[in-house]
C-alpha cells in the first residue's frame, strides 16, 4: 500500500488482525495491532474482539487478560 502512496486506515488494519488470527498467525496479528497504535490510530472494539480470540486460541490468556483490563480502563465497554 504504501508503495502506492495509499495509507492503511483503522478498517485496513482491522481486516488484517482479524484474517491473521483466523489462520493462527497470532504474532503477526500483534505486530500490525503494535504498529497500529505506533502510527497513532485507536483500538477499537474490532481489534480488541479480534486479538482477544486470537490469544485464546493460542493459550495467552494473561495477555488477552491485560489487553481486556486496559480496555475496560479506558472505558471502551462498560462492566
Amino acid at each position: 500500500m504504501a508503495r502506492i502512496g495509499c495509507s492503511p486506515t483503522v478498517v485496513t488494519y482491522n481486516i488484517l488482525i482479524d484474517g491473521l488470527c483466523k489462520v493462527e498467525r497470532f504474532a503477526e496479528a500483534s505486530s500490525f495491532a503494535k504498529e497500529m497504535l505506533e502510527k497513532g490510530y485507536k483500538t477499537d472494539m474490532v481489534t480488541h474482539s479480534s486479538l482477544f480470540d486470537g490469544l485464546c486460541q493460542d493459550k495467552k490468556l494473561d495477555v488477552a487478560f491485560d489487553i481486556w483490563n486496559r480496555v475496560l480502563n479506558k472505558g471502551l465497554v462498560s462492566t
